[in-house]
């Protein structure tokens, strides 16, 4: 459906929020990739898996609960940490939800068949990060 890969996901991301000028919300982001990534570089195509990423910062986090408090002066505390992982989430989002303005129903002949088949009162459990199947769900026909 031309969505990304999962392995695809965070460069996609990054570039299209650059392409929309927000350098800033990145960088803190990229840092960590650096710092917890030796075989990040932003130069080079390779990026960890977000949910990756995300699993890293609450690493970090728990970390800083038994790290001692004479360490204020390191660069990844809990306060910095829970910040990275706000605006990656965020920037996760934005970026998703911008699929939703160009999946068109009639492209998911596919999962509305699936819900047509199955009926709109089974639970339906995915990982997959695209909403196609909430998009069929939602859709009026299937029903």
């Amino acid at each position: 459906f031309g969505l990304p890969l999962a392995t695809e996901l965070l460069p996609a991301m990054i570039g299209w929020h650059k392409a929309r000028g927000a350098d800033s919300s990145l960088k803190d982001i990229l840092e960590f990739l650096e710092y917890f990534y030796p075989s990040f570089r932003r130069d080079r195509p390779w990026f960890p898996p977000a949910e990756d990423v995300l699993g890293m910062i609450e690493v970090a986090l728990g970390y800083t609960k038994i790290r001692s408090s004479a360490s204020s002066g390191n660069r990844w505390r809990e306060g910095r940490l829970w910040a990275i992982q706000s605006t990656l989430k965020k920037l996760l989002g934005e970026y998703l939800w911008s699929f939703q303005d160009t999946i068109r129903l009639k492209d998911l002949s596919t999962f509305r068949n699936f819900v047509r088949r199955n009926g709109p009162r089974v639970i339906y459990i995915t990982f997959n990060y695209d909403l196609l199947l909430e998009t069929a769900l939602s859709d009026g026909k299937s029903r």
